[in-house]
């Protein structure tokens, strides 16, 4: 057996290559906040599995990129105040693999796209090992769903005058119609910045030029709508 020093050596090697696979940190405090969590999650007895996924890890990013982390926990839910632009989903391990199976769609993202930064006794390892193959594709159902609902919100909150948060949530609205597409052609959706590659893989240009607009060109929420209605 290797001794616990070499597992705890070996545990902050993982952390390190994971940690350098950030490509974008949103603000001052998003880096040493992550650092300071990996570092000291050992003591926090519940946690036990941290997966870093997002696009700030994937190849291409936007304005908007957050990091997002998974926690995967046992008994009660740690209580983590992270900063602003680092956004944590927390799971009960127990459940994880059930989750997957069910097709969740965070879940199945970590296991397609995510790295462990913690993963002392390798429980998010032996999930990965187990569905990285046969990976359910998540619900084109539930993706539309989510998009009517982004939808909804979006024009009440531009009529009601707040472009700010209007825009965020069409935004929200073309992500999603976009995965839903994807997903009822078979393909796996990757990060958000991905998506209009992936679209046009499946001649759905249109659709993966709007994307591009809302993420990276200031167009404003009336038009991207008005464009959304033409392509949904």
């Amino acid at each position: 057996m290797r001794s616990n020093i070499a597992l705890e050596q070996q545990s902050s090697e993982d952390s390190m290559a994971g940690l350098e696979l950030v490509r974008r940190w949103p603000g001052l405090k998003s880096k040493p906040w992550v650092e300071n969590l990996v570092a000291r999650a050992s003591e926090e007895k519940s946690i036990a599995a941290i997966i870093i996924i997002g696009s700030a890890i994937r190849p291409r990013g936007h304005r908007r990129s957050d990091l997002d982390l998974l926690v995967l926990y046992r008994g009660t839910k740690p209580k983590l105040r992270a900063p602003v632009g680092v956004d944590v989903r927390h799971y009960p391990v127990e459940s994880a693999d059930k989750l997957i199976a069910e097709g969740n769609e965070l879940l199945g993202w970590a296991v397609r796209f995510g790295y462990a930064l913690y993963d002392p006794a390798h429980e998010w390892g032996k999930l990965h090992n187990k569905w990285t193959n046969i990976l359910p594709l998540p619900s084109a159902d539930e993706a539309r769903q989510r998009a009517d609902r982004s939808l909804d919100v979006a024009r009440d909150l531009l009529e009601a005058g707040d472009e700010a948060a209007a825009s965020d949530l069409a935004l929200a609205a073309i992500t999603q119609i976009a995965r839903a597409r994807l997903i009822k052609k078979g393909v796996y959706p990757a990060s958000r910045p991905e998506l209009p590659l992936q679209l046009r893989d499946i001649t759905e240009s249109t659709l993966a030029d709007l994307l591009e607009d809302a993420l990276y060109k200031d167009f404003s929420t009336a038009d991207l709508l008005d464009r959304l209605n033409k392509v949904k």
